[in-house]
């Protein structure tokens, strides 16, 4: 029996109620009221009622004892997601010193058994904060991810770590990098990534990593010009950038896509080029009218292709048409 799973989960075995132990005697449970029980009652079981009764009792009274320690592992065996009993049980933890070692151990067992229960990964980070004890923490969480790539939870709490530590490096560049390429469709590693790349690059303004970086992410994109995490981490990436998608790597990658691609089954593509057309014409980097004709011929090409690629969202195109024409006639040109 897994010691996050509720007594009476072992066959054979008749949970023994807190009313009935001996060294509870001295407690009076608190039950919920006919008040609390008369619109929309929970089922619950005998041992959950009884349970939860004791605790109700034990936070009234602001117990901070071995006992009320172990009723709270009780009761998160019946119920992990009640943020109450955490809370409760750092509490105790702090009152009696409790090893944080072994409370990390147990916590990582509730966490087997509920990967995406926020309050258990809360109490955790709870316990690392408080602490500082936190050489587990990637490798524990490094293997959460291996049981579910887009766990939220996991994902949260590796970028918490790194920011209160100050562990920014290349290694958990590179930790992205396995993960994407295990499965280039995970926005968590993108979205981690970015996190990552923000603190190494300066806010994606070294020239380096720059290079570097939109050198790998054109890489993705082509395997799979479907995919919308690439495109929207490039075009992440490229805010500060003096080019942006001028940069000849990114127009020969585009102009590729573009001759294999069209008409495309995909709409990324296309944002990506209507939303760089919109940020010269916004930034007025227009140099001659010729130039701005051509780049409205094009955005509105562009938005004909997605009007057909994706139709759903037709309203929407014609909302940005008609952004596109504002934009144009905005510019002022230097001639």
């Amino acid at each position: 029996m897994n010691s996050t799973s509720p007594p009476s989960a072992a066959v054979g075995v008749v949970p023994l109620f807190y009313k009935d132990r001996p060294e509870w005697a001295d407690m009076k449970p608190i039950y919920n009221s006919a008040e609390e029980n008369a619109v929309v009652r929970i089922a619950t079981s005998d041992e959950f009622n009884d349970v939860f009764a004791y605790l109700r009792a034990a936070l009234n009274a602001n117990e901070l004892s071995e006992r009320a320690l172990e009723l709270t592992q009780t009761c998160i065996s019946h119920n992990a997601a009640n943020y109450s009993v955490w809370q409760y049980r750092r509490a105790i933890l702090r009152a009696l010193n409790k090893d944080v070692a072994n409370e990390l151990r147990y916590c990582e067992e509730v966490i087997l058994d509920n990967p995406k229960n926020y309050q258990v990964w809360h109490h955790r980070k709870a316990l690392v904060d408080e602490s500082g004890i936190y050489g587990a923490e990637l490798p524990f969480v490094a293997q959460q991810l291996q049981e579910e790539t887009k766990n939220y939870h996991a994902w949260q709490h590796r970028q918490w770590v790194v920011e209160r530590f100050g562990l920014f490096s290349q290694q958990e560049m590179d930790f992205s990098t396995v993960c994407l390429f295990e499965d280039v469709y995970n926005n968590s590693a993108w979205n981690y990534r970015y996190f990552i790349g923000a603190q190494l690059s300066d806010c994606f303004t070294n020239a380096e990593f720059m290079e570097r970086e939109i050198g790998y992410t054109l890489d993705c994109i082509k395997k799979a010009p479907g995919n919308e995490s690439g495109w929207s981490y490039l075009s992440g990436i490229l805010i500060n950038d003096p080019l942006g998608a001028d940069r000849p790597e990114i127009v020969r990658c585009c102009e590729e896509l573009l001759a294999r691609q069209l008409p495309c089954k995909s709409s990324h593509l296309f944002q990506f080029l209507i939303d760089k057309i919109g940020d010269k014409l916004r930034q007025s980097a227009v140099s001659d009218e010729c130039q701005l004709t051509e780049l409205t011929r094009k955005g509105n090409e562009y938005l004909d292709v997605l009007e057909q690629v994706d139709p759903i969202r037709h309203n929407f195109w014609t909302y940005r048409r008609t952004q596109l024409q504002d934009l144009a006639g905005s510019v002022k040109l230097s001639s």
